[in-house]
């Protein structure tokens, strides 16, 4: 759960100030998302991990490990948005 709440906050974080210097948003869910609420990417994610907790349990993975994995997997997500971001910001800035 922390591992994925700073991933999120570090691709939330990064995505703004790209939004900030004009950069736009690839994701189309995300950047619908984006456009109603700047914590657009928060209101997105519990579906997410929802949909990945379900495909899971399909796949025969424990009832009870389920959600950490989904976790997991939704972080990784995030920490490539977050250095892909991060990338993007730095290169602008040289």
């Amino acid at each position: 759960m922390a591992y994925y709440a700073v991933t999120a906050f570090g691709d939330t974080w990064t995505t703004w100030e790209g939004l900030r210097r004009g950069f736009r948003e690839a994701n189309p869910l995300y950047s619908r998302a984006l456009a109603l609420t700047p914590w657009g990417i928060f209101l997105v994610d519990p579906a997410m991990i929802s949909l990945k907790a379900v495909f899971l349990t399909r796949l025969g993975l424990d009832p009870l490990t389920v959600y950490p994995v989904a976790f997991v997997i939704a972080g990784h997500g995030h920490l490539v948005g977050f250095l892909w971001n991060l990338g993007a910001l730095m290169e602008k800035r040289a």
